[in-house]
């Protein structure tokens, strides 16, 4: 375009700035895979988009395992540790429906407590939804790995019942309830 008798510069710029929107959302991307490969153990999140976070990144291997994944999350002024909440709830959503056959619903609901922000996990059999018939390539998560998952980040994990877990996760900036 530049060796044209008469360039286009307006369109020259638009490109040029389309190259540059895309590469810092590039930029963006990778800085956010880093911090789930290597999180800074002092980060917070506000406690409605730690729990999103962890969805948004499991929705569609639940999807392709034959779960639906159904999110109650109102949203709260709390903070929680980054680290913690991604490391323990991804690990118990693999967990509790990976010892459960498919299809399946997950409920993830979340509420302040004065103490800590509380996730609930209910998995319940459905009838829609379609399983990827491959077997997973991986040890399957055990609740006991949860649990040490954990107790390394200081949140509260119980199994109330063989499809519930609940989890707390301490505020590091409590929310106003």
């Amino acid at each position: 375009r530049l060796r044209s008798p008469q360039p286009e510069f307006v369109h020259m710029h638009a490109s040029a700035q389309k190259i540059h929107a895309f590469t810092h959302a590039a930029l963006r991307s990778c800085l956010d895979v880093a911090s789930w490969l290597m999180p800074e153990d002092d980060a917070t999140v506000g406690a409605a988009e730690g729990v999103h976070e962890c969805a948004e990144l499991l929705c569609a291997s639940l999807g392709f395992r034959g779960y639906t994944l159904c999110a109650e999350v109102p949203a709260m002024d709390g903070q929680v540790r980054r680290a913690a909440i991604r490391g323990v709830l991804t690990a118990a959503l693999i967990q509790c429906t990976g010892d459960r056959a498919p299809p399946g619903e997950v409920n993830q609901r979340a509420r302040a407590t004065v103490d800590a922000l509380e996730v609930t996990l209910a998995v319940a059999p459905s009838q829609a939804g379609a399983a990827d018939p491959s077997g997973p390539a991986y040890r399957p998560l055990e609740w006991a790995d949860v649990q040490a998952l954990a107790a390394a980040e200081a949140v509260q994990a119980s199994r109330p019942e063989a499809t519930r877990v609940v989890l707390g996760f301490p505020w590091v900036i409590p929310a106003q309830i």
